[in-house]
């Protein structure tokens, strides 16, 4: 059977599906609704010759989750009210991602191949600046991103936690590290209250530059009571 049966047959089944879940006309909810909409792109998909190995995606409002396979074909039924309700967005294999960016607009998701970008800055108070990007495994969720922004406001001491500190860079400079003016704590942009950041905002399909996951370094972060500023001055004095 080749790609275009296999899609075609996958249509009929999520359309089946449809049906069988059918409601009176004017009440159907937005689940059904964007599952008709993940289909029609799918037909528009294949009349433009465009296939993927993924390209039906189906929403329920049900408790169960399936999979429908034909070949290399899937097609995904995702519970999106349960995943809103536990505030943690459906997974998705990543060869949803054309789909899904162009036709869901309004929902929250992530994809099996996305990680985090941590934006790392240090400003001295005499303006002296340095910044580290890094990217760490895995996507971080809004219920993460929520927690960890409470508790910090988006100032660390980095090399508490595992990540690497950009003010490390200053070393050698006149005047570094120096209390009376500075501060060991890196900022991280996503995680200020006032950034107005969703946490899909720093997911990335970068590969990931220290290895880290994103769960251990928020599990990290969320850990700390207080941090000790009296241990990392020592540090980065002694790497003067």
């Amino acid at each position: 059977m080749n790609e275009s049966t296999s899609l075609l047959k996958l249509i009929s089944l999520a359309e089946q599906y449809l049906e069988e879940n059918e409601c009176a006309p004017g009440d159907e909810p937005d689940h059904i609704r964007d599952a008709r909409q993940a289909i029609e792109i799918t037909k528009g998909m294949l009349r433009n010759d465009n296939l993927v190995p993924a390209t039906v995606l189906v929403s329920i409002a049900s408790s169960v989750t399936s999979v429908f396979t034909e070949g290399n074909v899937i097609a995904q039924v995702v519970d999106w009210d349960t995943h809103q309700t536990n505030d943690q967005p459906p997974v998705l294999p990543h060869f949803f991602r054309d789909l899904m960016l162009h036709g869901f607009t309004d929902r929250q998701f992530t994809f099996d191949d996305q990680n985090t970008m941590l934006n790392l800055s240090y400003v001295c108070n005499d303006s002296r600046t340095a910044s580290e990007p890094v990217v760490v495994r895995g996507a971080i969720t809004p219920a993460q991103l929520k927690a960890v922004s409470q508790a910090t406001n988006g100032l660390i001491i980095a090399s508490q936690v595992g990540l690497p500190t950009p003010s490390e860079q200053l070393q050698g400079e006149d005047n570094w590290p120096a209390s009376e003016v500075d501060s060991v704590f890196t900022s991280i942009e996503g995680f200020k209250r006032d950034a107005y950041v969703i946490a899909s905002d720093m997911h990335t399909v970068e590969l990931p530059t220290i290895d880290l996951d994103i769960d251990d370094v928020i599990q990290q972060i969320l850990a700390v009571s207080e941090w000790d500023q009296a241990a990392e001055w020592a540090r980065l004095r002694a790497l003067k």
